[in-house]
């Protein structure tokens, strides 16, 4: 069983023909993104691979350090600061964020725990309360987690024990499997070299310290999550949250571009998952500065930005293109990555 990943160029779902609606309310803006330092067809170009594709796989033995370059990373779905922001196009601010979450942390609905039989009964239920921030402004990478946050609701719109059968691939007995220990030994190697890059000198050793306490947080975290996901029992949408958290993590502060969606698609599949067909829509500046991911699955498009409730939000999909398009000024369909595992 192989898992197919295509690019489109463009995607245009066309619906029949219907009597005038009410417009749906307006989405709230993701906050601002950053821009990418490599595009796609960089990365092709120079047959550099993005450390998603090892998201799953050990580190060397010998290298306390990631595999990816330690060059600064800054990609579509990014969190930019004033700035960085081309001429404050995109309405957002600190503010902004610290509202979204908020809000996250006020809807209880992310605590709630289910089991895989609800789960299949109502998944749009359950995603209406993943989403890729995690209510804690202590935390950095749920702000550009939309690419996996996106990959994982489309994994559970089209097939629920889908994400169970992810889970189940990185823990298993209560314990990190190799693919979990790896996930979480990335995760903890990409908050080191941020800690490298970004910390003055007198502070070092200090920041180190911090990212590998950091880094035991989120073994135990991803190991809780992944554990009572992969049971099929008693887990939250918060659980799915965490686990593409890991995901993200994996490339530090970077954004997901089509190509490590792509990779860690595959990455998945290879270790035994079958993953439903799905579309991850990234809308942005045609320039190829600014992004931000949602997901089509099953006729749906899901954009995993809470709103002012803290949840997602769930659109036909033929209204999903022109509301993505509102994320940002200026902002096209930029790219897609089709996943059809046949």
């Amino acid at each position: 069983m192989t898992a197919k990943v295509s690019k489109q160029s463009q995607v245009v779902v066309k619906a029949p023909l219907k009597k005038a609606v009410k417009p749906p309310p307006a989405e709230p803006k993701p906050a601002a993104q950053t821009e990418p330092q490599l595009s796609e067809r960089a990365l092709r170009r120079t047959g550099k691979a993005s450390g998603f594709s090892r998201t799953f796989a050990a580190l060397p033995k010998d290298s306390q350090q990631p595999v990816a370059s330690d060059a600064p990373v800054m990609r579509a779905g990014s969190v930019a600061t004033a700035q960085q922001l081309r001429g404050g196009q995109i309405p957002t601010s600190v503010e902004d964020l610290q509202k979204a979450e908020g809000a996250v942390a006020n809807n209880s609905g992310v605590n709630r725990e289910w089991s895989m039989a609800e789960l299949k009964k109502d998944p749009k239920k359950f995603l209406r309360d993943v989403v890729q921030l995690d209510g804690a402004l202590s935390s950095t990478t749920d702000r550009n987690a939309c690419g996996p946050t996106s990959l994982l609701m489309g994994m559970i719109a089209g097939r629920p024990e889908s994400v169970q059968e992810l889970a189940g691939k990185l823990v298993a007995n209560g314990k990190l499997t190799p693919a979990g220990e790896a996930l979480a030994a990335r995760v903890e190697a990409s908050m080191v070299r941020q800690a490298r890059k970004t910390a003055p000198p007198d502070k070092l050793e200090e920041k180190l310290a911090e990212a590998r306490r950091r880094g035991a947080e989120v073994r135990e975290e991803l190991q809780g999550a992944a554990g009572r996901l992969g049971s099929g029992k008693d887990f939250t949408p918060a659980d799915v949250t965490t686990l593409a958290n890991c995901m993200q993590g994996v490339e530090s502060l970077a954004g997901a571009e089509p190509n490590d969606l792509r990779e860690t698609a595959l990455a998945i599949a290879g270790l035994g998952v079958k993953l439903p067909p799905l579309e991850l829509q990234l809308f942005g500046k045609p320039d190829g500065s600014m992004g931000h991911w949602r997901v089509v699955s099953k006729g749906t498009q899901f954009n995993p930005w809470p709103n002012a409730n803290g949840q997602s939000t769930q659109l036909p999909a033929s209204q999903g293109l022109e509301a993505g398009k509102k994320d940002g000024a200026g902002w096209v369909l930029r790219d897609t990555v089709r996943v059809d595992q046949k």
